[in-house]
């Protein structure tokens, strides 16, 4: 009897792997068709979410994983945007990722992102009264800045990159960060609001 149960499972597990290739492989050509530019051997699993297509431009050898969201946003409301989103080469995105532009995003090459990871350049409003006074969405939509995240950069779990901010090559995000200013090239940073906890020098 557990031969037999052993043998179920395994080729229980055989046809749920067949169906997660098979779902990948549908959701890589449907995200493929919807952006205005994809290298080769990018893959988007299951539950990948692109809006605002046009906008997006994706380099070579990017992975895209479970239940992602990038927006590239064009309108809200009666508010026209003009926004972009650029992933360059070798771009790894955990789960439950979340990247939303109403002006520019861009991620340097061979960044890596763990799970539920926010970067945002923009807002609901502004800090004054009169549209705290309004309800948020109904707030015209603004950005303090574009976000540039360069190369070889790798951000932990749950951390948020917030508008205008600019992260230098080689750094790492710890988990749970909120970051709301610049990060230095070769630094670690943590904490809410993230500050740099070590930099690293070429004898380190």
């Amino acid at each position: 009897m557990e031969y037999v149960k052993s043998v179920m499972a395994y080729c229980l597990n055989i046809y749920i792997r067949a169906c997660d290739v098979c779902k990948r492989k549908i959701s890589t050509l449907k995200n493929r068709l919807l952006v205005k530019k994809c290298g080769n051997n990018v893959v988007f699993f299951q539950g990948v979410r692109m809006k605002g297509g046009c906008n997006i431009a994706i380099g070579n050898d990017v992975i895209i994983r479970r239940n992602s969201t990038i927006a590239a946003q064009t309108q809200y409301f009666e508010q026209k945007l003009s926004s972009a989103i650029i992933i360059e080469d070798g771009v790894d995105l955990g789960e439950d990722t979340f990247i939303t532009a109403s002006n520019s995003i861009v991620i340097g090459r061979n960044s890596l992102f763990g799970r539920m990871v926010t970067v945002t350049d923009n807002s609901h409003g502004s800090t004054t009264i009169d549209d705290l006074s309004k309800a948020p969405h109904m707030r015209k939509v603004i950005s303090k800045g574009e976000v540039v995240i360069e190369e070889n950069v790798w951000i932990g779990d749950k951390a948020t990159i917030l508008p205008g901010v600019h992260i230098g090559k080689g750094a790492v995000v710890g988990a749970n960060a909120v970051v709301t200013k610049d990060v230095p090239p070769f630094s670690v940073v943590g904490g809410i609001p993230a500050r740099v906890l070590h930099r690293v020098k070429e004898n380190d």
